[in-house]
């Protein structure tokens, strides 16, 4: 019982705190609704993974996923969006790494699990690769953006 609380704890943070900081980071100045939206997909997450394993480890994942959304999205308002990118990235080799060690765990308890969820952590990888191929794609167009008063300044120097 206490592997599938890690295991729904672990994987609800990883989730929780990398959508956080995409969904802060794509609605930058807009704390409200990336919070809300963070704080929804992080509880899902971590409900879902939970729930595989039983109620305590669901409301477990539920409200570990439900707060780090929120910490995810206030990280991503308060860094400049460069060095979100770069905690976005730590933050998905953190997933990956929580994966192994969740799949560690799986194997060395005695522990069944409900393979009518296996389809699941699939889903819900490809969410999270699409997610951060658009917020780094996103950021390229930041920086290649032509500022017009940086533009203009280069025109009139003599």
């Amino acid at each position: 019982m206490m592997s599938a609380m890690i295991v729904a704890m672990v994987l609800g943070m990883s989730i929780g705190v990398s959508f956080g900081l995409v969904l802060g980071a794509y609605l930058q100045g807009n704390l409200l609704l990336s919070t809300i939206f963070s704080v929804s997909v992080g509880g899902l997450a971590g409900l879902l993974i939970g729930a595989v394993y039983g109620i305590l480890p669901a409301v477990e994942g539920f409200f570990t996923g439900l707060m780090s959304g929120m910490m995810g999205a206030m990280l991503a308002e308060m860094v400049p969006s460069q060095e979100t990118i770069l905690l976005l990235k730590f933050f998905v080799m953190l997933i990956f790494c929580s994966i192994a060690l969740v799949y560690l765990i799986i194997k060395s308890s005695d522990h069944k699990v409900n393979t009518k969820y296996g389809v699941i952590k699939p889903i819900i990888l490809i969410v999270l690769f699409i997610s951060y191929l658009v917020t780094s794609d996103l950021y390229q167009n930041k920086i290649h953006h032509n500022h017009p008063k940086i533009d203009g300044h280069k025109l009139h120097q003599h």
